[in-house]
């Protein structure tokens, strides 16, 4: 299961072409976005010639190859559309950011390192992860979602499986990959054989199924809530994997995994805080800072963890209502995957039944989901 290196080769020259002449900033954006899209796509598949080669002479040159090559600079430019595009931060947006991330990193952990979590191995094929994630899709009961999977599940060229991706994705599991000029979306895993490859085709599928929804430009989207649709059918799958029955245990490490992340997250952003503010005042070591503070040191990075935190939260809001009213729960979620999020305003999620005071009380009780079924693991297995 490999992509059409040599079609992505040539729709690359051909967005290099029309940018050469494009004069339109919108579409230029589009081009530019496509183009990261594309070199990201050769440098993560794995094949010799682009993924083995570029970490064998990045580790010869000790990271200095990845600096001077000229597909970087390309990636870097794609990158800089969504780093420049400033979105609404303030004050009060903030708090509320900080306090959601405070709730979750003061909630019981679920497990002391998700470094314990070793999953047993499943050797499936390919063809029975797609169909496995078909088939989710299918029962899900949407038939806009699910002709929208079938757009990469069903296609020759859309899906890939790779052993490496390049140095600095090397720690992902899958991507994702979005054509903006031939409304095209891509996607690659690695295989570790076990039951959490299914998750990570399942979830990479719905960042597409997303992009289909609604293709979204940075520069007119409230950039950071990406993970908001795939988190949430996260949730649904590994609850669905139950009803396949595969084994209880091997699904409760996956929801180990799923709330550790976030709680991981919450309590290493909330560190990284503490740490630029110390570093800012000269002090070692602080224990108290004001929003103020926060505000003078906040970079892109520790933005888009806050808001990653915030759309964890979204997203188990959502499975939880799916598990009352799985109707109501589809229908936010299509509507959430259908709209702009203003970028010169607070983002406001009310409308989906997740207002600030709902957020705050679902961050309180962060981790229950794995909590209530830790009987199905012991320690380390």
């Amino acid at each position: 299961m490999m992509w059409d290196l040599k079609n992505i080769n040539d729709n690359k020259k051909e967005i290099l072409t029309k940018l050469k002449t494009c004069e339109d900033k919108k579409e230029k954006e589009r081009l530019e976005l496509t183009l990261a899209t594309y070199i990201c796509m050769l440098n993560n598949s794995g094949a010799i010639r682009y993924t083995k080669f570029y970490n064998f002479i990045e580790q010869v040159t000790k990271g200095k190859f990845s600096l001077m090559s000229p597909r970087n600079k390309l990636i870097i430019k794609g990158e800089k559309i969504i780093s420049d595009s400033k979105d609404y931060l303030d004050e009060n947006y903030l708090a509320f950011l900080l306090q959601l991330a405070n709730n979750i990193s003061s909630t019981q952990d679920v497990i002391e390192d998700e470094s314990e979590i070793k999953f047993e191995s499943l050797n499936l094929s390919n063809e029975e992860l797609i169909k496995i994630s078909k088939l989710f899709y299918f029962e899900l009961g949407d038939k806009e979602i699910y002709e929208n999977s079938k757009k990469l599940l069903d296609s020759n060229d859309t899906l890939n499986v790779s052993q490496s991706f390049i140095n600095d994705m090397k720690l992902a599991n899958g991507l994702n990959f979005n054509d903006y000029v031939f409304n095209k979306s891509y996607c690659t895993i690695i295989r570790e054989n076990n039951i959490f490859d299914i998750q990570v085709l399942n979830h990479e599928i719905m960042h597409g199924i997303d992009f289909y929804m609604l293709p979204k430009i940075p520069t007119d989207n409230y950039y950071g809530f990406h993970e908001v649709p795939t988190y949430t059918i996260d949730y649904m799958l590994i609850d669905y994997l139950e009803k396949l029955g595969l084994d209880s245990k091997e699904i409760q490490k996956m929801r180990l995994k799923k709330d550790s992340y976030i709680q991981s997250l919450a309590s290493a952003t909330l560190f990284q805080i503490k740490h630029k503010i110390a570093s800012k005042k000269g002090f070692s070591l602080i224990k108290d800072y004001s929003i103020s503070d926060v505000m003078e040191i906040i970079d892109p990075i520790i933005l888009k963890q806050l808001l990653e935190i915030e759309s964890g939260v979204i997203a188990y809001g959502l499975s939880k209502q799916y598990k009352i009213d799985s109707n109501l729960a589809i229908t936010n979620l299509k509507q959430f995957m259908k709209e702009i999020i203003p970028k010169d305003k607070r983002p406001d999620f009310s409308h989906l039944g997740l207002n600030d005071e709902t957020l705050t009380e679902l961050s309180m009780e962060f981790g229950t989901y794995s909590l209530e079924n830790k009987k199905y693991v012991s320690k380390g297995k």
